[in-house]
């Protein structure tokens, strides 16, 4: 099944729910496509408090890279691989970030990493925003998951305070896709329970 998710690679919500769904995939034969969502461009970064704003800004612009990537035909696992090098940087406070290690890491050419300065590639983010948007509607935000990148088979989230393991993720992933594709569910949510907890990647 194909499996699109996008990501704002700052947020650690986000990154959660993209644990738990690298932990599925191979489970569940997932075909999942790493798709750009930049909360910057969502919301700025006029309400972000000075000491996460070179996070927020630098997410932004490892979307650009991600973008780029995707534009040169790099294989769907690299992103991820990339995205995976990126959040643990971001996670850890790292600064700058290293672009071209993490590409190169990730089995990709390095000089996609002159995508990170390039502003042009904004215009790519804004089209994968508005394509998460048409398959689930306005509450598209970071994480969207859509099955088959099918219209009314997304959904804003999993929102997810920690990454269940084991049977639990495969649970949590069955009912996830069951819902998504029931068709008369529009909207679950509960207030926050509990503090998030970050995995190592």
């Amino acid at each position: 099944m194909r499996v699109d998710f996008w990501f704002h690679p700052g947020c650690p919500w986000t990154w959660v729910t993209s644990r738990w769904l690298l932990d599925v995939a191979p489970e569940r034969d997932l075909d999942v496509h790493w798709r750009s969502f930049s909360l910057t461009l969502l919301n700025g970064c006029a309400d972000v408090p000075h000491q996460y704003r070179d996070r927020a800004e630098s997410a932004h612009d490892v979307l650009r890279v991600v973008e780029a990537a995707r534009h040169a035909g790099e294989h769907q696992s690299a992103i991820g691989e990339f995205y995976t090098g990126a959040g643990r940087e971001l996670f850890s406070g790292m600064w700058p970030l290293h672009v071209p290690d993490t590409l190169a890491a990730a089995g990709m050419d390095p000089g996609l990493a002159g995508a990170y300065s390039d502003s042009a590639w904004d215009r790519a983010i804004e089209a994968s925003m508005v394509e998460a948007a048409d398959l689930c509607g306005s509450t598209a935000a970071s994480p969207t998951i859509a099955l088959e990148s099918a219209p009314g088979l997304g959904f804003f989230g999993p929102v997810l305070s920690h990454k269940p393991e084991g049977k639990a993720a495969l649970d949590l992933w069955d009912a996830f896709a069951y819902l998504a594709s029931a068709g008369a569910v529009y909207e679950l949510k509960r207030d926050r329970m509990e503090g998030i907890q970050i995995p190592p990647g």
